[in-house]
């Protein structure tokens, strides 16, 4: 199994891709565009963010942004109702019942053609959209994804991963390197690839964790988990 995850998929995408592909045809395509943000708890960056999504390089009678706070008890929801008078959008879910509660809510309400989720803390290079969209010229594309680069606060890149949320089930997957596992993430039969973060309350259970993986000390591993050299408990 942990041959396959590593190796054999991986070469069986590569094979696959020889001889199944084509190339899509992008080209110049405005269609009204729906920015989504869930936040909760995000005082400290909703205003950068929300300050960078007006800023696009998108033209403004096409473009809607709507924030939805997820049950926030900073100032979240005060800052974010700041830019209503900038055409921001905002709902208030209460009580909190995680981002994907709170994007089904907003999606019937939003008015674009396309649907771009957007996290609180999320900085967009200005042509973003205009490089996302123009996928979608070709009928055949259905869904479009940018690249995730975390950069410290001098503007240096420092890593590519990502965030699993709280209380995220994750199952039978590969989990790639400089990921952050939130509090009771839960990760069954995976792979955890080098230089990860685990959070205090996540549980891995039956999954093998690579070099450098750091686990907070109240992090669960059930027996059937298994820990390489290198890992800092």
């Amino acid at each position: 199994m942990i041959f396959y995850i590593y190796i054999g998929y991986p070469l069986l995408v590569f094979l696959v891709g020889l001889f199944i592909n084509r190339d899509i045809n992008r080209g110049a395509f405005e269609p009204y565009v729906t920015i989504l943000i869930a936040a909760y708890n995000e005082e400290k960056s909703i205003e950068t963010t929300l300050k960078n999504k007006l800023e696009l390089d998108y033209p403004k009678e096409k473009l809607e942004i709507i924030v939805i706070s997820d049950g926030s008890t900073d100032n979240t929801d005060r800052i974010a109702r700041r830019f209503e008078i900038s055409g921001v959008q905002f709902i208030r879910q209460e009580p909190r019942k995680g981002k994907t509660a709170a994007l089904n809510l907003a999606v019937p309400r939003a008015k674009g053609e396309i649907l771009i989720f957007s996290d609180a803390n999320s900085i967009y290079d200005a042509n973003a959209l205009r490089m996302l969209v123009q996928n979608f010229s070709d009928p055949q594309v259905g869904y479009v994804t940018g690249r995730m680069i975390y950069i410290d606060t001098n503007g240096t890149a420092i890593g590519d991963g990502c965030t699993i949320q709280e209380e995220s089930v994750i199952e039978k997957s590969i989990i790639w390197r400089n990921t952050r596992l939130e509090p009771r993430a839960r990760v069954k039969k995976s792979i955890i690839a080098d230089n990860c973060y685990l959070h205090s309350g996540c549980l891995c259970e039956e999954s093998v964790l690579g070099d450098n993986v750091t686990v907070t000390r109240d992090c669960h591993l059930p027996p059937g988990s298994s820990i390489e050299p290198g890992t800092t408990v």
